[in-house]
């Protein structure tokens, strides 16, 4: 009767101790990250290291995750593709990231999240890419970038064809077709 209370917070001190090693990790590793550099290959390490930092954190929001149809997906040695989602919470990308994390991602996202604390190390380190919405020449230098990512072979792109976090609540917005561009010029598969 009285071992299950000394087990019980044995476990919940354990839990907590190895959550905060974890995040003491992130962010040491994340000081190894060149802010000014233009990283050319994809890290597994960092990739997988900012996987776990999101399923971590997806894990203390209190969300409860569930995915399926992940065996339709091609072969994670096989090749690469454009992954295109919705976009209808600020958790999408931290989902998508931590579901697939046998593939390496990187994502094209606004320029503010270029600036999330320890978050944004690990985007510039996985080859995410920040997109100018508002000037369509640089918007179109970050899908050749993203298709030539692609053609590589280095890492998988992901991209919210809507453009914007989709407030409403039963319809899509009006997709940007330029997103599709980076899969036409790199000849891969659209997931």
């Amino acid at each position: 009767y009285m071992i299950v209370p000394v087990v019980s917070r044995a476990f919940v001190t354990l839990f907590i101790v190895i959550n905060v090693l974890l995040w003491i990790l992130l962010i040491v590793v994340s000081w190894t990250v060149n802010k000014n550099k233009e990283y050319k290959k994809q890290s597994p390490f960092y990739g997988k290291l900012f996987a776990a930092l999101l399923s971590n954190s997806i894990w203390w929001c209190g969300a409860r995750v569930v995915v399926t149809g992940m065996e339709k997906l091609p072969d994670p040695k096989a090749g690469r593709f454009l992954f295109v989602s919705n976009h209808r919470s600020v958790f999408d990308t931290f989902i998508q990231v931590a579901a697939l994390w046998r593939y390496p991602m990187a994502f094209i996202s606004k320029p503010e999240n270029f600036k999330i604390p320890i978050g944004n190390q690990y985007m510039r380190r996985c080859r995410y890419m920040a997109i100018n919405r508002d000037n369509p020449r640089e918007g179109g230098m970050t899908l050749i970038k993203a298709s030539e990512i692609l053609k590589s072979g280095d890492s998988c792109i992901g991209v919210y064809p809507e453009g914007t976090r989709n407030r409403t609540t039963d319809t899509l917005l009006r997709f940007r077709h330029g997103c599709f561009k980076a899969a036409l010029w790199a000849k891969c598969p659209i997931v």
